[in-house]
């Protein structure tokens, strides 16, 4: 295995910590027509282009998945999985963008379907691969129960 300081994918959690009584969860439903993935529940995505760093294509794919920008974006955690379809250990640099749930969303509609506000709960529940229900979890408790820590925070 080699590795580089790029990540082979970028996943943004996009969350209104604010939203009484509960904090909501922005999932996104990749369209029936999908090559890769139909019909599952997911946050926003990605690959990054060629010149891009982590946190440039987290922004860009939130901006191109759901039409949303923000202002307040943290660094959350790197995750390895295997890659069912090729059979190859991948990395995944996770984010945690905060966004009030109000904010209009724009899908790509070659690539998703629908999208809801969900509680942590349903989230954890509608996510399929393990890996990001640890670290939607990961996120939960520590970037909307409690204080996110200035350290993590990429954009404000």
């Amino acid at each position: 295995m080699i590795l580089t300081d790029k990540p082979d994918f970028i996943a943004s959690y996009i969350v209104d910590p604010h939203h009484e009584p509960n904090p909501l969860y922005l999932i996104i439903k990749r369209s029936a027509k999908a090559k890769i993935l139909p019909g599952i529940w997911q946050m926003v995505t990605g690959k990054l282009e060629s010149e891009e760093t982590a946190p440039e294509g987290c922004l860009r794919e939130m901006k191109e998945e759901t039409g949303i920008s923000t202002d307040t974006l943290y660094s959350v955690d790197v995750t390895w999985f295997c890659d069912h379809l090729s059979g190859r250990l991948r990395s995944s640099a996770n984010y945690c963008a905060y966004v009030n749930r109000h904010t209009e969303v724009r899908l790509s509609p070659s690539e998703h379907s629908n999208y809801e506000w969900v509680t942590f709960e349903e989230a954890s529940k509608r996510l399929v691969f393990p890996s990001q229900v640890t670290t939607l979890r990961h996120i939960h408790e520590h970037f909307v129960l409690n204080r996110a820590s200035d350290l993590n925070l990429i954009k404000q």
